[in-house]
């Protein structure tokens, strides 16, 4: 999870041109929990929170934690922290790029035997979370470093609403970020 705190100090947007246009996204289905993780980076990329909000469960719990770090807080997050960070950045005209880019063939999917036997964890070993304002300043965090190891990883369950003629449709409903020395 990546927030922007009240009180922003990124540069007013400078630019008077207008925004360039760009292709519209084609998000895929929701249909493996695999393609949920890669909605998820999309929307995030795209600051469209009506999607996070979609693809986060009501009972969505994430935490970041930071081993190497002894004094970083640990945090916990809900899904209406998610959807109001994303729609903060959505609303902040100084920032100009988000990009979540999780290097889909990268993952490991696989089941803990203490969650359903429905759920799915997708981990993601590579990653890069950026932020910028207008003259190309901001925020990225990457994994991996040197001499770090990082836990990214994504929980899923399957939902079957009536409009989905019984297919389902998979959704967030843990998110485990942690980074520890290696």
């Amino acid at each position: 999870m990546v927030a922007l705190g009240g009180g922003c100090i990124f540069s007013p947007n400078k630019s008077k041109d207008p925004p360039k246009d760009r292709p519209p996204v084609v998000y895929p289905p929701r249909d493996t929990a695999a393609r949920a993780v890669y909605y998820l980076s999309l929307a995030w990329s795209q600051r469209d929170s009506v999607r996070i909000d979609s693809v986060y469960a009501d009972d969505y719990e994430g935490t970041s934690v930071d081993l190497v770090d002894p004094a970083a807080p640990s945090f916990i997050f809900h899904k209406s922290d998610e959807v109001h960070s994303v729609g903060a950045l959505a609303q902040a005209t100084e920032i100009t790029y988000t990009n979540m880019e999780l290097n889909l063939g990268t993952w490991n999917e696989f089941h803990y035997d203490t969650d359903p036997p429905d759920w799915w964890t997708v981990q993601v070993p590579f990653f890069k979370i950026e932020v910028k304002d207008v003259d190309g300043n901001g925020f990225a965090a990457t994994s991996p470093k040197a001499g770090e190891a990082w836990i990214f990883e994504f929980t899923l369950r399957p939902t079957y609403p009536s409009w989905a003629n019984g297919a389902p449709v998979w959704e967030i409903v843990k998110w485990v970020e942690s980074r520890n020395k290696t």
